[in-house]
């Protein structure tokens, strides 16, 4: 950088001495104009050396001391003086090329040219001195810049290195597993955001890791439950506190299909995860559908003394999704509702069609669920109460299949509360178009 400026400098500095005697040039040329027009002509000029370098140092700026001869002989080196023919008069005729032509005029005739040769480098004492101390001045003004910015750079740079580093050993730490790990932000710039940002990332695995030991306690209880009580009901066979009756044989029976459905279920939602939840599309008439599973479900309704009420707007408009799968998502919310309506309740259903979904609300009676915990009702093996137990409940996996069904299908499965005092089930889908893929 500091051998850029020194040339950049040089260069206009040399720029600038030729323009002063360009200036200097145009004196010259009408104090020549002047003597053709006392002598008549260029004769004498030409033969008097003496008086050529006397007009050339009364062209010289009259500021300060005279210039002494030799630096008008130094000019002259660069001059020469043309008749109105370009016959050379003055100078060397080595210099005509690549030279500045001033004209000369007396009368409004052309009486000859003036050439002069730009400086191509700098050669006076007095020039060279002068580029000499600008260079030692550049070099202490560069000096001074780079400990300032040393200065200033050490500090700044000890301080982000500070962070990053901070930054990596705590990333270390989240990579080894201490998903509490934590990094202070202290600022807004880049380094702040990304350590927000590592914030975050450490509150997501963190609660991953949660829910993930959560998921494994509760799927080794809901597995125990039922293995203990086969178990329970093995031993007490074999030990003969028990005999082999048709009530007993049904209680095994009993709790191996608890098993299997669970097992299923599991099976079911570890499908969804990776993407590979098994549907077979078709258009298919979702009121229809909805029809089918109310009436399978109608009798333990009546049993349990809950009122059904349907009301399809669908005008048989259809969706594009598989029969099973559906009938699966319908069955777990009316098994839902069935368990955990009071016996008295009421159950209302409605299909609606807008121009470019068709949903369907499932609205029951109390109790209902705290609004807080209404998205928690799509976590897997999440219950309202502890205290429910299997018997009133199931293993809490039902509405978290139920919605990965539905986003299968491109649609949605909300909850919110309802205005019957309980739950209000909404599952949405895409109007099925000919032509269209759902």
């Amino acid at each position: 950088m500091l051998l850029m400026m020194q040339w950049s400098f040089n260069r206009g500095f040399l720029r600038y001495v030729n323009t002063l005697e360009s200036q200097h040039i145009t004196q010259l040329a009408s104090s020549l104009e002047s003597i053709y027009a006392r002598q008549q002509g260029w004769e004498g000029l030409d033969r008097n050396r003496r008086q050529w370098i006397n007009l050339l140092l009364s062209s010289l700026p009259e500021e300060g001391p005279a210039p002494p001869p030799h630096v008008a002989r130094r000019i002259e080196r660069r001059l020469f003086l043309l008749d109105a023919n370009h016959r050379l008069l003055i100078g060397d005729a080595r210099r005509i090329q690549n030279a500045e032509l001033t004209k000369l005029h007396h009368d409004g005739q052309l009486i000859g040219y003036l050439g002069f040769k730009q400086r191509e480098r700098l050669v006076e004492d007095r020039h060279l001195e002068f580029i000499r101390s600008q260079r030692r001045a550049f070099l202490l003004i560069a000096l001074a810049i780079g400990t300032a910015a040393a200065l200033l750079a050490f500090p700044l740079a000890h301080h982000l290195v500070r962070r990053i580093r901070l930054l990596a050993g705590a990333t270390h730490e989240l990579a080894a597993g201490h998903f509490s790990t934590r990094i202070a932000v202290t600022s807004q710039d880049e380094l702040g955001q990304l350590a927000s940002d590592f914030n975050r990332l450490a509150v997501s695995l963190e609660k991953n890791e949660q829910d993930r030991r959560q998921w494994v306690a509760d799927i080794s209880h809901e597995l125990r439950t039922p293995l203990a009580v086969l178990r329970g009901e093995i031993e007490a066979l074999q030990d003969g506190v028990r005999s082999s009756s048709p009530e007993t044989l049904r209680s095994l029976h009993g709790e191996v299909q608890r098993l299997t459905r669970l097992v299923d279920d599991l099976y079911q939602l570890s499908l969804a995860d990776i993407g590979a939840l098994n549907c077979q599309s078709e258009p298919l008439p979702l009121g229809a559908l909805v029809a089918e599973c109310l009436d399978y479900f109608r009798p333990q309704l009546e049993e349990n003394h809950i009122t059904l009420t349907l009301c399809d707007d669908s005008d048989d408009l259809q969706i594009e999704g598989d029969t099973a799968r559906l009938q699966q998502l319908f069955d777990n919310l009316l098994t839902n509702s069935l368990r955990y309506t009071d016996p008295g309740g009421e159950l209302e259903v409605r299909i609606e069609a807008t121009a470019k979904q068709l949903a369907v609300h499932m609205l029951d009676s109390a109790p209902s669920v705290p609004t807080a915990q209404l998205e928690r009702l799509f976590e897997r093996l999440y219950r309202v109460e502890d205290s429910r137990n299997r018997a009133s409940g199931g293993a809490g996996l039902g509405l978290a299949i139920a919605r990965s069904i539905a986003e299968a299908h491109h649609g949605t499965l909300t909850a919110q509360r309802s205005p019957l005092g309980g739950l209000w089930m909404t599952a949405t889908f895409p109007l099925y178009k000919p032509g269209e893929s759902a």
